[in-house]
Order: C-alpha cells, then structure tokens, then sequence
C-alpha cells in the first residue's frame, strides 16, 4: 500500500469505523504525535487531561487551548480541581490577568465510575459542557466533555479502543 495517511484522515477513517495507518517515513516523535492527536479526537473520558494553574496568565492558558485545539481547561492546584477556564472566560479578557482572575470556581464535578448517562443529566441540569471526573479527595482523574457525547452519538460505528478513543495504526 502507497497511501497512508496523517492525523486529520485517521480521525475521519476511525469516525467511519475504518483504520487509518499513519506515515512510516515520519519519525517516531511524528507518528507519536499524531497518534495522540487521533486519541485526543474523542474519548469516553479524557484520561490525559490537560490542566493548568491558577497562577497562570490568561495569555499562557489561551496558548495551551489554541495548541491543543481545546475550548477549556481544569484549574488544578496541588492535584485538586479548583476552577475551570473556558474560552468564554478568556474571549475578550486582559492577558495580563491571572486564570484564578477569571476561572469558575464553583466547578460541577462528578466521581469515577459515573456512567455517561448519569454525566449527560449532570451536564444538562448545570448547563455545562465539562465534566471534570474526581476522586475522593477532588484529585482530577478525567473529563468528559459534551463535544465528545455528541461525536459518539453522530459516528456510532467509529473504530474505538476499549477507552471509547478512536483507533489509528502506526508501522515502523
């Protein structure tokens, strides 16, 4: 086979139920790369959470959601979920600030285990798109997000691992 594919096709081919094979002549730290990018597509739960610290400015935090093609971010201090940043948070808002200027801080969130119909009614009785996943001492351990319910529901033959993230292939 001459044809492979890169991160963006992989997505779309997994979303179809099919396997995208990723570039061999990248190098590793590539395929790596955009194999991450195919996990962090859709997940059940988001395991591999990207977070940042209150004491953070909002010019960095718009850097990591414009990096990572995200439109929020758990607050975490100390391991413990303290705030949420969303990009409605920072739209129009001073760079110089700090996240815990302008998180929310009285975060919706839900323990470990919890089924995704149970998080659905929690998002939809809070009116939130987030659902930080915590354990008994509020030490974030995932998210689930409303983007990735509603991408489930629209692709349900997609090619997903046993984490409900889709599928790609790499050759070495």
């Amino acid at each position: 086979m001459d044809m492979v594919t890169e991160s963006e096709m992989a997505i779309a081919l997994a979303r179809q139920g099919g396997l995208g094979v990723l570039h061999r002549n990248c190098s590793v730290e590539e395929q790596v790369e955009m194999a991450r990018k195919v996990k962090r597509a859709e997940a059940l739960i988001i395991k591999d959470v990207v977070t940042i610290d209150p004491e953070q400015s909002i010019a960095y935090a718009m850097g990591l959601m414009q990096k990572h093609n995200i439109s929020g971010l758990p607050v975490v201090d100390e391991k413990k979920v303290t705030g949420i940043l969303t990009g409605r948070d920072v739209r129009f808002a001073d760079t110089n600030l700090h996240v815990k200027d302008l998180m929310t801080r009285k975060v919706i969130t839900a323990p470990e285990g919890i089924s995704i119909e149970e998080a659905k009614e929690r998002m939809h009785r809070h009116r939130i798109e987030k659902l930080p996943i915590v354990d008994g001492q509020g030490h974030l351990k995932g998210l689930i997000t409303i983007k990735d319910i509603l991408l489930r529901g629209r692709f349900p033959n997609a090619a997903r691992d046993e984490n409900g993230q889709l599928l790609c292939a790499a050759v070495a």
